[in-house]
């Protein structure tokens, strides 16, 4: 009766992650938070990684070289990355949803974060640089009010696209 859906293959094609929703719970509510799941591709059982069989959470992704697993966890409201070797796991902020992009290279990830602009809602997209681990805002003009939709890398890293607009625009 539970709902299995959000699924994504590890790019070695070893592991299905997916978001489990208890049977009653709604899905595509942002606030219920369900579980990440994983399936042995070989085997297909279940598959445990990093010693934990699942994590609180939604919308499964992998970086391009399978090194992380990134998911929306609602407790957190933000980006969770977990290490798939140390199970070192961090936290980045966010907007409600929201994975973000990975750089081809699978060494940054792109992503909007809300920030506070009086009564309007407003982004700003940062980028999370995994080898320093620092956060670095993409410069935008002063003075500017906006709001970025879900970045996405061309595949050789030198250009992004993505929607934005003045907020109230």
């Amino acid at each position: 009766p539970d709902w299995c859906v959000e699924s994504a293959y590890s790019p070695d094609g070893k592991i299905i992650a997916y978001s489990r929703y208890q049977s009653g719970e709604e899905q595509g509510n942002l606030a219920a938070a369900g579980e990440i799941g994983f399936i042995n591709t070989a085997t297909k059982s279940p598959q445990v990684i990093t010693g934990t069989a699942s994590w609180p959470g939604r919308q499964p992704g992998w970086s391009p070289d399978g090194a992380y697993l990134t998911f929306y966890d609602p407790a957190g409201n933000g980006i969770r990355l977990v290490e798939r070797e140390s199970g070192q796991e961090t936290l980045l902020g966010g907007i409600a949803g929201e994975t973000g992009s990975w750089s081809p290279d699978g060494k940054r990830i792109l992503y909007p974060l809300r920030q506070e602009a009086g009564l309007q809602p407003a982004t700003q997209l940062v980028i999370a640089v995994l080898d320093t681990r620092k956060i670095e805002a993409l410069e935008t003009p002063p003075g500017t009010i906006q709001e970025f939709s879900t970045p996405a890398w061309s595949p050789d890293g030198s250009w992004i696209a993505l929607s934005r607009r003045l907020t109230g625009g």
